[in-house]
């Protein structure tokens, strides 16, 4: 008979993922599988307190199996902070609907809401609900900004305190025999090195740059494929002066931003009284609508509309956050392709003269890349291959579950065509990846492999 190795070593990662998971909670730690089933400690902060929460780090600890070494391995990450509200779960019944709950406490046990146990149903004064942006926006709290610092010593020294606390302990190495009481350490060769020419992106007329905005000098990979570009701009009327100063940015440019057309290789051209305002910032799509539907199109010109955001990405409103996704689809079903830009960030770096020269050079690569240009690629032979990419996701502002499928037909940053679908629509989704199979191998007879790779956010 022949040994399933598969299995085999699939049986091994569940039993030390369970001997860990036990282990920790045994200890009075709360503990949960991610979404990938690795186990997720939280150790209590305890000189962090006030009087709404109580806060926990989060450590994944993985098992995996040869990966670095010959052996089994644990790899361990730190996967942030998570509070806990000290009010219970009938405190919170006026306050916020049963759908902003997820995970809870009780018992010193972290479970679904709707998963709970029979006993914590008959006492949810018990129930304490873990914080989520759900529970954000029913209880209009502000957003917190997030952390731009640099993470890596940071994450690196609470790691190293975990497994020093937690792990190399030997308590833990009765049931995982660690064989080294460190970290696996990089062999020093390769330090610093990688395959050579491995970094290397290619840019304009074959010149190549391991740094993309300095190889951007050279102008992109590959130019917008339309010759014919109109842009004009969707806004708020209190957003004008933005408008003109973009305008004034896409042209002239603004200190490292050389400009549109000089940065990459785009023509800037507006029309004049083109471009669409509207008075309603929390439901603007009757008056965009009306005015698209009253603007003349040529088929032979491709539109690009700079649509000025008039709330930041980070506003509490879920109205108000929905309104960019509104726009996007009423300009997508119309054909017409739109980069969105926040008008106050626009506006605060031209009033505190900052550098908003970064985010110009960001937005113009966007640009260039929905115009189907390609501002670089890897310095790689181009393989004759089929790349169907599928990925389910979940809008956290409609709270619709989507899938989708991207479908390149070359390793060079190109993808063909993208199509999304609903949860309950996999039958749709199996037959348009079999129509392009289909479409791809009658056209390409020398097919090298077919990649599938599958992801969920």
């Amino acid at each position: 008979m022949v040994k399933n190795t598969a299995f085999t070593r699939s049986l091994m990662k569940r039993f030390y993922n369970s001997q860990i998971h036990q282990h920790f909670k045994e200890k009075g730690n709360l503990v949960k599988p991610n979404f990938i089933d690795d186990t997720e400690i939280w150790l209590p902060i305890d000189d962090k307190v006030d009087s709404e929460y109580r806060y926990f780090e989060k450590f994944t600890v993985k098992v995996q199996l040869a990966r670095i070494t010959k052996q089994p391995e644990l790899l361990i990450t730190f996967a942030g902070v998570s509070k806990i509200f000290r009010k219970n779960i009938v405190d919170f019944m006026s306050l916020v609907p049963p759908t902003c709950l997820n995970w809870v406490v009780y018992d010193s046990a972290l479970y679904r809401y709707d998963e709970l146990p029979e006993t914590a149903k008959q006492n949810l004064q018990l129930v304490h609900p873990v914080w989520n942006f759900d529970l954000r926006d029913a209880l209009n709290q502000e957003t917190e900004a997030p952390d731009r610092s640099n993470k890596y010593q940071k994450f690196k020294n609470k790691i190293e305190k975990f497994f020093k606390n937690h792990l190399n302990t030997e308590e833990f190495k009765n049931f995982i025999p660690l064989e080294s009481n460190s970290f696996t350490q990089v062999p020093e060769i390769k330090i610093n090195k990688v395959k050579d020419g491995s970094n290397r992106l290619m840019f304009g007329n074959k010149h190549w740059n391991i740094v993309p905005y300095k190889g951007m000098q050279y102008g992109p990979f590959k130019t917008s494929e339309y010759s014919r570009i109109h842009f004009f701009y969707i806004l708020h009327k209190s957003d004008s002066d933005v408008a003109k100063h973009l305008d004034k940015f896409f042209r002239k440019g603004m200190r490292s931003f050389s400009g549109l057309y000089d940065f990459v290789r785009v023509p800037y051209h507006t029309e004049r009284n083109f471009s669409i305002t509207f008075n309603d910032k929390l439901n603007p799509l009757s008056e965009i609508e009306e005015q698209i539907h009253n603007r003349e199109f040529r088929s032979d010109v491709h539109y690009m509309a700079i649509y000025l955001s008039p709330h930041s990405k980070n506003v509490r409103d879920k109205e108000a956050k929905s309104v960019y996704f509104k726009v996007k689809e009423l300009l997508l079903k119309k054909g017409i392709t739109s980069q969105a830009v926040e008008a106050e960030k626009v506006r605060t770096a031209v009033r505190e003269k900052a550098k908003y020269d970064y985010s110009l050079n960001n937005i113009a690569i966007a640009i260039l890349a929905k115009l189907d240009g390609i501002p670089w690629q890897l310095d790689t032979k181009l393989k004759n291959e089929l790349i169907v990419g599928v990925g389910a996701f979940k809008n956290s502002e409609t709270e619709v579950q989507y899938i989708g499928s991207a479908f390149s037909f070359m390793n060079d940053g190109r993808f063909n065509r993208f199509e999304c679908f609903q949860k309950n629509q996999v039958d749709e989704l199996a037959g348009s990846i079999i129509r392009q199979i289909k479409e791809y191998v009658s056209l390409n007879s020398n097919i090298s492999r077919l990649i599938i790779h599958f992801e969920v956010v």
